[in-house]
């Protein structure tokens, strides 16, 4: 017997006997679990050949490493698209007119720009990776699987369009890339043709050509450049609801927000500036666009199927713009009712803006004397005491 003490008390109790249990010689009468007798009694001597450990993936060796050209692609869809992913959440949509950014051109651009071989060229041509735009978001290691296409192909792809895109905005940007939008339209047509249509407009560079080929068009005469102009005019004639539909977001993007801080209009040339000032390179711009004024709208300022125009040559971003500006006009007429009157610039404007007031109409500062000094019926010069106006 033994005697255990549990908080003062006395317990009695017989302690049992110790008997010691093995897998090979159970007691008779003892319980087993049934995962001891079925392993036990239903082996078959094999349970450590088929048996499966738990192995950890990352301990695993790669065959081959990654490229370098896939980790560079990895880490720039891994960083630039959650970017691109939050500011499209935060931005509200109100439009072209109130974005002041879009997609760049060099989006569309073909993938002729790449200079790459010709296998891969057309491989991609059949597939329907015609552009830029539509190769930055392909997965270019499935073009394995595609007839004609290596690894070797791949990686070239891959590296010439890293090396082409490298610093380049592709979304919301701020300034426009002419001379990718030209390259947009034209490198997909005959090269050497559409090197002599780019000539007059001196954006024939964009059509690079082979040593052998420039000495052909070097030789070639005045009827036959002009033959392969007026051909290449046909084609890209095809293109013009593309570049009317590009130009009318161009407009909208760049110049309708620009107006509206200028108090609502501005002159043609006043425009021009600025086109070449929101562009890439100034020098492209100019030339880019005079080869759409000639070849897309016919002689004709390009943006005036997309602003409000007067007989003046001045462009306004609404109506309401254009009638404020009328009325103006026609109310500073009947201050000059005999020829030889002036008025001192700042006593007109004073005079005018308390008899708008009288009629409960408002315009924002500086309103009044832009419309005088923009309108040709008024001549605005320097005098002994200051700015004076008459009319022309």
């Amino acid at each position: 017997m033994a005697i255990t003490h549990v908080s003062g008390i006395e317990k009695y109790h017989a302690k049992p006997p110790v008997t010691t249990l093995t897998q090979d010689n159970p007691a008779r009468g003892s319980f087993r679990s049934f995962e001891d007798v079925f392993r036990t009694s239903y082996s078959h001597g094999l349970e450590a050949i088929y048996h499966i450990e738990t192995v950890d993936l990352k301990t695993v060796r790669r065959i081959n490493d990654p490229s370098s050209s896939k980790i560079i692609q990895k880490t720039i869809k891994s960083s630039a698209e959650p970017e691109r992913t939050i500011e499209r959440q935060l931005e509200f949509d109100f439009g072209d007119s109130y974005r002041e950014s879009m997609d760049s051109f060099v989006l569309d651009e073909p993938i002729q720009i790449l200079e790459i071989s010709r296998q891969a060229e057309k491989c991609l041509a059949e597939n329907g990776m015609g552009s830029l735009r539509i190769l930055l978001k392909a997965d270019l290691s499935q073009f394995v699987y595609l007839k004609g296409m290596g690894q070797g192909h791949i990686d070239e792809i891959q590296q010439k369009l890293d090396k082409y895109i490298d610093g380049r905005t592709l979304y919301h940007s701020l300034s426009i890339d002419f001379y990718a939008w030209v390259r947009s339209l034209v490198l997909v047509h005959n090269i050497k043709k559409m090197h002599v249509m780019l000539e007059p407009f001196k954006l024939s560079e964009l059509c690079i050509l082979s040593p052998a080929e420039k000495v052909e068009v070097r030789r070639l005469t005045t009827e036959k450049r002009q033959e392969w102009r007026q051909e290449m005019a046909l084609e890209l004639y095809s293109t013009k609801l593309r570049v009317k539909a590009n130009m009318k977001k161009v407009t909208e993007v760049y110049i309708l927000p620009w107006i509206r801080r200028r108090q609502g209009f501005a002159t043609q040339q006043e425009i021009i500036e600025r086109i070449q000032r929101v562009s890439v390179l100034s020098q492209g711009a100019q030339s880019a666009f005079l080869f759409f004024t000639e070849v897309y709208f016919g002689g004709r300022f390009p943006l005036s199927d997309f602003l409000l125009q007067n007989d003046e040559d001045l462009f306004f971003a609404d109506q309401a713009g254009l009638d404020a500006f009328n009325d103006v006009v026609m109310k500073a007429k009947t201050y000059f009712y005999k020829s030889g009157l002036s008025y001192a610039l700042v006593e007109l404007v004073t005079l005018l803006a308390r008899e708008f007031a009288l009629s409960w109409q408002d315009f924002p500062e500086g309103f009044i004397e832009k419309c005088l000094r923009s309108c040709s019926y008024f001549s605005v010069r320097k005098g002994e005491k200051g700015l004076t106006v008459r009319l022309t």
